[in-house]
């Protein structure tokens, strides 16, 4: 039985633990690891991670194709949003601060506070 539900499947040796990964819900993934076509959105915290995240961690998600990615800078309070994969890079780049509030591209009508994001709400 498939328990550690944090991983995601990018390919065959190549399986990231993001902080939170959205999938669809197209079918039970309580035995197989989602697929990189599966997810909707990834989003990691990054408090000393920051390069490694906007950098190395974002070029594999792009390349996979996952639609959108998110990382919550802890030491700036921000959110980067980051959407549209084209290769091994995102080409719609945005930064929402507290006050602002984000959704998620597959589903715009959930309007998530930034500021509860980055706990100051």
């Amino acid at each position: 039985m498939y328990a550690d539900s944090l991983s995601l499947r990018l390919g065959p040796h190549d399986e990231p633990e993001p902080d939170v990964a959205l999938a669809r819900a197209t079918r039970s993934y309580a035995r197989e690891r989602p697929r990189a076509d599966e997810i909707a959105l990834i989003v990691e915290v990054a408090d000393t991670s920051l390069a490694f995240d906007l950098g190395e961690k974002s070029a594999k998600y792009a390349g996979a194709g996952i639609p959108e990615y998110w990382v919550v800078d802890l030491q700036a309070n921000v959110v980067h949003v980051l959407r549209s994969p084209i290769g091994d890079e995102y080409a719609d780049r945005r930064t929402a601060l507290a006050g602002d509030t984000i959704s998620p591209a597959e589903y715009p009508d959930v309007a998530i506070d930034v500021a509860l994001v980055l706990g100051e709400g």
